[in-house]
């Protein structure tokens, strides 16, 4: 008897939980869909390649200041780098460096929304940013963030991990830590970091509702994210992850 009512309530969650994921993911899909028929053509790419602009796109661009785009490495002053390999790495997943990084979050939204319509991957990201802060919903937010992501942009996944986890009016964990998993599967052990210190304010229905979440936006992504992050990790991801197995493996036994 009480197996069979430990069961009802199991399922009771499961199936809540699993509902609560469709509904973001299909929040997601609308605004995907949503910013390409507003004039954002659906990129086209195959399992085995990037999205990547077409010659057209690329050769009627303006080209981006360094203050404006770039991960340019500096030993006195490395950011988030910690080397130039690293730094080059972040620069082609739309990290911008310390000093580009400073630059952008002092424009204003009309700025850099402007520079994202060029392409420039950091502004998007950062756009997304100020309008999740300054109270925009988040359908708006998730449209500004979701070309860039979908061209390869990782730090596009860490700027919604950071506003489902920062931002007032956003705060939900479970949905950051969806976000931080799909940094991590792109190649970037900081994702693995930023799961593991949010773990603690997740129960065990928010785990599996941020999992459910990692997974269906992962499928909406396409090709992106599809190829495991062992053909493109970030420098130090492999060391990461065998250390990390090594020393949780000691402390088990």
């Amino acid at each position: 008897m009480n197996g069979g009512m430990w069961m009802g309530r199991s399922s009771k969650v499961i199936a809540g939980a699993t509902l609560s994921a469709a509904v973001l993911y299909a929040t997601y899909f609308f605004v995907s869909s949503n910013a390409q028929e507003d004039g954002q053509p659906a990129a086209e790419a195959t399992p085995s390649s990037p999205v990547t602009p077409s010659p057209q796109s690329t050769t009627s661009r303006k080209p981006f200041t360094r203050s404006e785009s770039g991960y340019r490495w500096d030993a006195s002053k490395p950011g988030i780098a910690t080397s130039e390999a690293d730094a080059a790495w972040l620069e082609s997943k739309g990290f911008p460096g310390p000093d580009v990084e400073d630059h952008l979050r002092r424009l204003s939204l009309q700025e850099l929304e402007s520079l994202a319509a060029r392409g420039n991957q950091p502004a998007a990201a950062i756009y997304a940013y100020k309008l999740a802060t300054s109270g925009r919903p988040p359908a708006e937010v998730l449209t500004a963030l979701s070309k860039s992501a979908n061209e390869g942009s990782v730090y596009a996944l860490k700027t919604a991990g950071d506003i489902y986890m920062t931002v007032d009016g956003y705060r939900d964990p479970a949905i950051a830590s969806a976000y931080y998993g799909l940094q991590a599967r792109a190649g970037d052990q900081a994702g693995f970091e930023q799961r593991y210190l949010l773990s603690p304010q997740l129960n065990n229905t928010q785990r599996l509702r941020s999992d459910l979440m990692q997974e269906m936006l992962l499928r909406s992504m396409g090709s992106t994210l599809q190829s495991p992050a062992g053909l493109d990790p970030r420098p130090g991801f492999n060391e990461f992850v065998k250390q990390g197995i090594t020393s949780i493996s000691t402390q088990e036994e």
